[in-house]
């Protein structure tokens, strides 16, 4: 019975999680972003491409999840480890597209999600998103100071220069912080907006705008600059003034 209770609770996570980003991509409109009418702002992937990866993404979903479950050792030491099976995974979803980078950021976000909900759901029947955000707080510990403040190095990635140039955290930073914005701001507008009888793709539409107001989102600072990201999250900010999708 233990085995198939842990069975079903990882096949939990990695539907949920796998639902989660086929939801996201059909999702219109994104501005910007590929959804299922759109390429937004890429030229290299569409709709087609997510799909592709993300059938890699929900078996890596599913080994995050049970390596989560089993780990018992400190929360503290385990993103090394949970990178390991991420670098596994990431040359899997390149060869699925083709080498187009197309959710290599999910891999990493969702990776440390999947784990930290499994490793809670080894002691609980149920999730409690507080109790895995703390853990997913504990997991990356330290990673800003690490990888931004004090990482020397020659070559450095989007988010290493993007760091730089403004001091954003990027998505380093929202994992230390336990997905702070999603807490405060994604998940809360995600009931708001389900809770007022509004349809999945409407649902998501709440929860972006409502996360772009608050997020300093690398992929706008990467295109363009920080005149233009404070653009958008006042636009953000005026779109939910005037009623967002209600």
């Amino acid at each position: 019975m233990q085995l198939l209770a842990k069975t079903e609770k990882i096949d939990f996570i990695a539907d949920s999680l796998g639902k989660a980003i086929l939801f996201e991509v059909c999702t219109h409109p994104k501005p910007g972003l590929v959804t299922r009418f759109s390429k937004g702002a890429h030229c290299d992937m569409n709709v087609f491409t997510f799909m592709s990866s993300s059938v890699v993404l929900i078996r890596a979903f599913k080994e995050f999840a049970n390596y989560g479950y089993e780990y018992d050792d400190s929360l503290s030491k385990l993103l090394p480890q949970l990178r390991e099976l991420g670098i596994e995974y990431e040359k899997q979803i390149l060869t699925a597209t083709g080498n187009i980078n197309t959710q290599r950021g999910i891999l990493f976000a969702g990776g440390v999600l999947a784990a930290a909900t499994g490793n809670y759901l080894r002691e609980h029947q149920q999730v409690n998103s507080n109790e895995v955000f703390s853990r997913i707080r504990l997991i990356c510990k330290g990673l800003v100071e690490r990888e931004l403040e004090t990482c020397e190095k020659t070559k450095f990635t989007a988010g290493e220069l993007l760091y730089k140039k403004y001091g954003i955290t990027g998505i380093r930073g929202e994992v230390e912080e336990g997905f702070k914005s999603v807490k405060n701001k994604g998940l809360p507008a995600l009931k708001e907006a389900l809770a007022n009888g509004a349809n999945i793709n409407n649902s998501l539409v709440h929860t972006l705008l409502s996360l772009l107001t608050v997020t300093e989102d690398s992929n706008i600072l990467w295109r363009t600059d920080k005149q233009i990201l404070d653009k958008v999250q006042k636009q953000a900010t005026k779109a939910l003034e005037l009623g967002s999708i209600f």
